[in-house]
């Protein structure tokens, strides 16, 4: 191989190398947003649960300027003025769907 191709190769490598780290990041971020809505809103017990399970450090704690209702309020800010639609955050699921139709039809 050439050394032009082994410093691609080089690259190629480190780049999919931070992308995976900023993604344990953005996870690590997400579970935390979650651990901090849950506490903060009285679940104690799942706040517990997903700090043990996903082994969450007490040291960290979240920044003032951030929770998890307003990184939706903010996401659906950006997602309006670009859409000119709010988005869908949520759907019914296939479950709920089956069920309301079954009602449906045994009501006629």
């Amino acid at each position: 191989m050439s050394s032009l191709s082994l410093r691609r190769l080089k690259l190629s490598s480190e780049s999919q190398a931070a992308t995976a780290d900023k993604q344990q990041l953005l996870k690590k971020q997400a579970l935390f947003l979650i651990h901090h809505h849950l506490q903060t809103h009285g679940y104690h017990a799942s706040a517990q649960h997903i700090q043990k399970e996903a082994s969450l450090s007490d040291k960290d704690v979240i920044a003032d300027n951030i929770d998890l209702i307003m990184v939706i309020e903010e996401f659906q800010e950006y997602y309006q003025s670009k859409f000119g639609k709010m988005p869908k955050i949520f759907r019914k699921g296939m479950v709920s769907c089956l069920l309301l139709r079954i009602d449906a039809q045994s009501s006629i």
